[in-house]
């Protein structure tokens, strides 16, 4: 998902991993504006966001994570699942078994992620307060195909958004 999401919107997705950790915010209302969310996750005791970043090189990297710092005014830290991206659905699958997350965030197809949303390991961002930093989310969120399945009834474009041909997922 990462390498071809425009700044904003990546910065707002990673804004609201990190205030919607299963761990962090089990009992703590949903942020319901763009301020709720940045405070939220500010005070959030773990700033490092896990993803699929094998194609991205440290120069990259780093580069976004400043360009979060400067637009939010606290930092994160991105760090890479090991492996390729197309091994995290079967690994996703696997750990949330046992209770235990492998990424906060994943970019891939439809066929790839279909397995970990049928499974029930995707969850809804916060889409309200995502839209009024990245409208487009709106658009990039209308283009996912009405593919239902989820254990709680949920559609795919309940917990996705696609951008270009790839699916952004938040997970468990």
């Amino acid at each position: 998902m990462v390498k071809i999401v425009p700044c904003v919107g990546f910065a707002l997705t990673l804004l609201c991993i990190g205030v919607d950790r299963p761990a962090f915010s089990a009992d703590a209302p949903a942020p319901r504006t763009l301020k709720e969310l940045i405070a939220k996750a500010k005070s959030a005791p773990n700033h490092t966001i896990t993803l699929a970043l094998e194609e991205s090189s440290p120069e990259v990297i780093r580069a976004k994570e400043k360009g979060f710092q400067e637009r939010f005014g606290f930092p994160v830290r991105l760090e890479s699942e090991r492996g390729h991206h197309r091994d995290v659905p079967v690994k996703i699958i696997e750990l949330a078994k046992t209770g235990r997350g492998v990424v906060d965030l994943w970019e891939g197809g439809t066929p790839l992620i279909l397995r970990t949303f049928r499974a029930g390991n995707t969850r809804r961002p916060p889409w309200t307060v995502i839209y009024e930093g990245w409208p487009l989310a709106k658009k990039a969120r209308s283009d996912v195909p009405k593919i239902g399945g989820a254990p709680d009834g949920s559609v795919l474009g309940d917990t996705c958004m696609l951008q270009r041909n790839h699916q952004l997922v938040a997970c468990i």
